[in-house]
Parts: structure tokens; C-alpha cells; sequence
């Protein structure tokens, strides 16, 4: 299948309190917030929310935004580690809902990552809104786990 993005938005500004405290920037240093549409087969089925400090990446343009940043990071020579994804099932907001083409209060799954560098450097924050989210995972058996249930 054929998966695109589409820029809405990139603004470069100062983070707030927050932004400051998860990126471990100092006062004058600025972050990218971003704003995408992810289409698959021309359809659009996300909204993705990012914030990546400038010092991450320096250069951003629509370019980059509509194409892989995983790839844009790797290209520049970092190691991306890891990431931590919260999955969350919520309700599309109207604003939303314009932008995905469906109706407001229509379930969807919200998708938090951040993604760190092998330097253990968090270099993005995502937030995904979407709408049409299957996920399967195959997982080893964990004895671990079913040991320690059955001590209890």
C-alpha cells in the first residue's frame, strides 16, 4: 500500500516549561512543531502532532515533514534506540474530524511516542490521532511472568 504525508503545519518556536524539562533544552533553544496528514492509498487515516528540537535537526522544510523523519534522522547519521508508545482509544475531536473526512465522536486510537537515540537522547514526541488502527504483535512466551502469577 502506498503511504504519503501531507505538511499542515511546521513552526519553529521556544518551548514551553514542559517541552524544556522532556528535551533537556535551555532557555534559548527552539523546537519544530509539526503538523501532518499520513495518507495510505490517498486516504487520509492520521494526524500527527511532533516536536523535535532544532538541535536534532536543524534543517526542516516540507521535504523532510512529507516523507520519513525516521529516515531523515537515520540519513544524518543518528541511532535511533527505542521508542515508548502509549496507545490510548479516544473520540475525534470536530477539528479532527474535518481533516480525516469522518464524523466528530468517531472512535479512534491516540498513539504517544517518544523516540530516543542510542546516547539515550529523546529526539522526537509524537502524538498520532488515527482512525483506522490495527496492530498485531507476535511476542515470545514470557515464563517469567507465568511463574511469578503462580507464586501468587
Amino acid at each position: 500500500e502506498e503511504i504519503s504525508y501531507k505538511k499542515i503545519q511546521l513552526n519553529k518556536a521556544l518551548p514551553d516549561n514542559h517541552e524544556q524539562q522532556i528535551f533537556s533544552l535551555s532557555d534559548n533553544e527552539y523546537i519544530w512543531k509539526i503538523r501532518r496528514l499520513r495518507l495510505i492509498n490517498n486516504k487520509v487515516v492520521q494526524i500527527e502532532e511532533a516536536k523535535i528540537p532544532v538541535s536534532v535537526f536543524p534543517e526542516m522544510n516540507a521535504e523532510i515533514i512529507e516523507s520519513s523523519i525516521q529516515k531523515h534522522a537515520l540519513s544524518k547519521g543518528l541511532q535511533i534506540d527505542s521508542y515508548l508508545t502509549t496507545y490510548q482509544a479516544v473520540n475525534v475531536s470536530k477539528e479532527d474530524a474535518e481533516l480525516l473526512g469522518c464524523k466528530k465522536n468517531v472512535a479512534a486510537m491516540n498513539i504517544t511516542n517518544r523516540g530516543f537515540l542510542a546516547s539515550g537522547e529523546l529526539f522526537i514526541v509524537s502524538d498520532i490521532i488515527d482512525i483506522n488502527y490495527q496492530c498485531t504483535y507476535h511476542t515470545p512466551f514470557n515464563s517469567e511472568s507465568m511463574s511469578y502469577r503462580d507464586k501468587k
